[in-house]
């Protein structure tokens, strides 16, 4: 069974992630996990019941810098490694893989053997042409140093953990221990304080001399390197131009028109604005004072609910109910309160564009297009472009210019200057819409030489073909330092003022628990009080508090990152733009009691609209809340000195 759902979900990033740990633990990490080989009694980090002792931590930590500097391209300096916050990443990580175990133990989750075994045989490192091999899979064990007990002991771990993951992700699944902490993740009020930290605001040192700039511009040539890029002439082959050429039976126009004519009825459409509600209370209130007389202005600053307005709204656009409701309303008349998924809903009638047929003359001329768009599937439309595509082709292969073809031939040709291979060009996105076939149009006139034409390429849409003739050839370049000094200047501006940010950034990330009090000291500094729920309502149940966060950051998925991962007193921060960091702090927390009657309704709307990896990492935080860790910073230092003494990290 549980075989079966593996392979079912081969596919999906949750069992990719898996299959990746596993086959990480067995190359790099070797035997068991690093949290259950005890080689000594004393305890650096405590999470609930377990104890990661030094030796532990110790093994890890080296494991994770060598293959840091076995993967990197290049050899890492000291400082290099430094910055990498290997140690801090380590700790991170055993951490969590500890409170996964406990989340494991807890939910009493068992694997057969045979599972197990069904497992291995699916890894791709122990197959050859398609088979598991009994001889490979012994050799690949010899040679890494693991018994076969502890590697499938290991397989056992990996497989609990996706067996815990999927049933996060399927929500309506949750035990009830994880949809307690859960709720309290969601319900938890937290007090943010969010700066904003503006480059172009910061005063720095502007005195910078013309040897320290040309240097700055020699040390940064990959800043300046400008890619090769080519001009070139687009032949369109346009199918919907050929058959417009194509005479139509005038007699079969108005047979068909006759036929046809009662079902060309322009649909009648109207206008609303539309109020949303998170409880009946407000919304009745709403309605009453609607129905009153009283301004949209006013309700909507009363019950702090957001006006949507709906332009040209037509019946079909609602569930049948609304619908009959809402297409019976008088000009400025107020809607009934209707709930949809716990919303609810009041429209008022701003509006209305009566149904209205079309002239004789118009449904004639559509028609025409629909006869002859049917053309271009009849042998008579593929003569016309196989004679066309002859003409092209020989025209283009005795060395004709390609734009005395497309005069011959009557075919649209545009000239775009200045196309590079990874970046769009806004003259080339019009002239070819489809994005693949553009992609594909590219790829080939980087693949033809300089006044040479390529074969036609027809569209992945359909409609047309293309032929690109490539004019001129602008190599890969770097400019000189006098063309590009306006730039260098401004990128060397912009390195020191972020470095100075940066600087301010990290001093205050160094307080720890403290953090949240120098956050509350910088300039322009704003509070907000908001929950991880008020966030995931907020589409469906606009909030003025998250509404002015999303101002400040102009990401969700950042907000929930703060009240997710955020302790009391601590901070993080964001590089929002070029010239924008943010920082954002937690100065207070008042956790939730998990009795709210909203939360059945947000959790569902959280798993319905979350990724299926979202799920698992919230409710891990979560767990990781609820359980006590204790770190001894002292012991750590002293654990891995020797090493950081030998390498300067």
């Amino acid at each position: 069974m549980i075989l079966a759902k593996l392979r079912n979900a081969s596919n999906s990033l949750v069992i990719k992630i898996i299959f990746g740990a596993i086959i990480f633990s067995f190359c790099l990490w070797g035997v068991g996990d690093i949290i259950k080989n005890y080689s000594s009694t004393i305890a650096v980090v405590t999470v609930g019941d377990t104890k990661i002792t030094a030796d532990d931590f110790l093994r890890a930590y080296e494991l994770e810098r060598q293959r840091i500097r076995n993967s990197a391209p290049k050899p890492l300096s000291d400082e290099e490694m430094q910055r990498l916050n290997i140690k801090q990443n380590v700790l991170d990580k055993v951490i969590q893989t500890s409170v996964i175990e406990q989340a494991v133990l807890k939910l009493n989750i068992t694997v057969s053997q045979k599972t197990v075994l069904d497992v291995v045989r699916l890894l791709p490192e122990f197959q050859r042409d398609g088979m598991f091999d009994d001889m490979l899979y012994e050799a690949v064990l010899r040679r890494s140093g693991i018994s076969e007990a502890a590697f499938q002991s290991n397989i056992r771990e990996h497989i609990t953990k996706s067996q815990m993951f999927s049933m996060i992700a399927s929500g309506y699944k949750l035990p009830s221990f994880i949809k307690d902490i859960m709720a309290k993740e969601f319900e938890t009020q937290c007090d943010v304080l969010i700066a904003k930290i503006d480059l172009n605001k910061l005063k720095y040192d502007n005195k910078v001399d013309e040897d320290t700039l040309k240097q700055f511009y020699e040390n940064n040539p990959e800043k300046y390197k400008r890619p090769e890029m080519r001009d070139v002439a687009v032949l369109i082959l346009d199918y919907e131009r050929l058959v417009a050429d194509m005479p139509v039976d005038e007699n079969e126009v108005h047979k068909m028109y006759e036929d046809t004519k009662d079902s060309y009825v322009v649909e009648e459409t109207r206008d609303f604005e539309r109020f949303a509600f998170g409880n009946g209370r407000d919304a009745t209130t709403a309605w009453k004072m609607l129905v009153k007389g009283e301004s949209t202005t006013k309700v909507s600053k009363k019950l702090m609910a957001k006006k949507v307005v709906l332009n040209k709204c037509r019946f079909s656009d609602f569930p049948v109910k609304v619908g009959k409701d809402l297409f019976h309303l008088k000009k400025n008349k107020v809607s009934n309160i209707h709930v949809i998924n716990g919303i609810s809903y009041i429209y008022k009638l701003t509006g209305i564009s009566g149904a209205q047929r079309k002239s004789e003359a118009e449904v004639k001329a559509i028609i025409r297009r629909e006869l002859q768009k049917e053309r271009i599937s009849s042998p008579e439309f593929d003569e016309q472009m196989k004679a066309l595509r002859t003409r092209v082709d020989d025209g283009l292969g005795s060395d004709e210019p390609i734009e005395s073809v497309a005069k011959a031939t009557g075919m649209q040709l545009v000239e775009i200057k200045g196309v590079a291979h990874d970046s769009e060009h806004k003259d080339l996105s019009a002239a070819i819409p489809d994005e693949e076939t553009r992609a594909e149009v590219v790829d080939t006139m980087f693949n033809t030489d300089e006044q040479q034409a390529s074969p036609t390429i027809p569209s992945r849409t359909g409609g047309a073909e293309y032929v690109v003739a490539v004019k001129k050839v602008h190599k890969e370049n770097i400019p000189e330092y006098s063309v590009v000094r306006a730039q260098t200047m401004r990128d060397f501006v912009l390195e020191k003022k972020n470095k100075l940010a940066t600087d301010k950034i990290n001093e205050i990330l160094s307080k720890d628990k403290e953090a949240a009090n120098e956050v509350a000291k910088m300039d322009g500094v704003k509070l907000f009080k908001f929950s991880k729920m008020d966030v995931i309502s907020h589409s469906k149940n606009p909030s003025a508090t998250v509404t002015n966060v999303l101002n400040e950051i102009p990401s969700p998925n950042v907000v929930l990152n703060v009240v997710s991962t955020l302790r009391k007193g601590e901070a993080t921060y964001y590089k929002v733009s070029d010239t924008q960091y943010v920082v954002i702090a937690i100065r207070d927390m008042m956790h939730g009691n998990s009795t709210s009657s909203d939360f059945a309704s947000v959790m569902n709307r959280y798993v319905d609209s979350c990724t299926e990896q979202d799920a698992p990492l919230v409710a891990v935080d979560a767990f990781k809340r609820q359980i006590k860790v204790k770190v001894n910073e002292a012991r750590i230092a002293s654990a891995t000195k020797h090493i950081d003494v030998r390498t300067g990290d």
